[in-house]
């Protein structure tokens, strides 16, 4: 079974759908999982000084209110499946050479370890994961050369890779993310649960 997954470093509930995934997937053999660009947010600012909330009552044009109560759910549903969430470290921030990383850690089989720490220093440890520092750093965690990611950061490598994604995304009419499509056949959006991952372990798609 082949598992592509649209997704994005900010992107919260790719995180969460992550760990769902993971946990019915661990121990499986024959699966193979990819990681495909989608960039929720092509025009954001690297290190933007404005707080998570901020930035989503700009782009989604509603209160700070509001944007603080879906940054409280997203802290329970997380916690529900064992990650953390911490809204007041995130920084809001652009994703594009993160992205980028992911594609070069693919030749490495390091992608989904990369984009799963990715995800935990941007959504737990307040880290800018625009940031080329902060980028060799985590992906020498994950057991990735640093030269050759610090070569791809100082490079524009992989940039046609992410462009490319996102508009095969276009093409299939995907809008949101986290969205999968399993075996080039069938797709589903959004964040699946346990229970969703073990039904189409058995061939049983919605």
């Amino acid at each position: 079974m082949k598992i592509e997954i649209f997704t994005d470093i900010c992107c919260p509930y790719c995180y969460v759908g992550m760990a769902s995934m993971e946990a019915v997937l661990q121990g499986v053999d024959g699966v193979e999982v990819i990681y495909k660009s989608y960039e929720l947010s092509p025009g954001a600012v690297a290190g933007s000084k404005d707080s998570v909330y901020e930035a989503m009552a700009k782009k989604q044009n509603c209160s700070i209110m509001d944007a603080m109560e879906y940054y409280r759910q997203l802290e329970k549903a997380a916690e529900k499946v064992g990650l953390k969430v911490d809204s007041g470290m995130i920084t809001p921030t652009n994703t594009f050479d993160a992205l980028r990383l992911t594609h070069l850690a693919k030749n490495f089989g390091l992608q989904a370890p990369l984009v799963k720490r990715l995800f935990e220093a941007h959504f737990a440890e307040g880290v800018d994961v625009a940031d080329h520092g902060e980028l060799v750093r985590i992906a020498t965690e994950v057991g990735m050369d640093e030269g050759a990611a610090r070569q791809l950061l100082e490079s524009s490598d992989y940039r046609e890779e992410v462009i490319g994604d996102h508009a095969a995304a276009a093409l299939m009419g995907i809008t949101s993310v986290p969205y999968y499509v399993i075996d080039e056949k069938y797709g589903m959006g959004g964040a699946q649960t346990v229970e969703a991952w073990e039904d189409i372990l058995k061939g049983k798609f919605a």
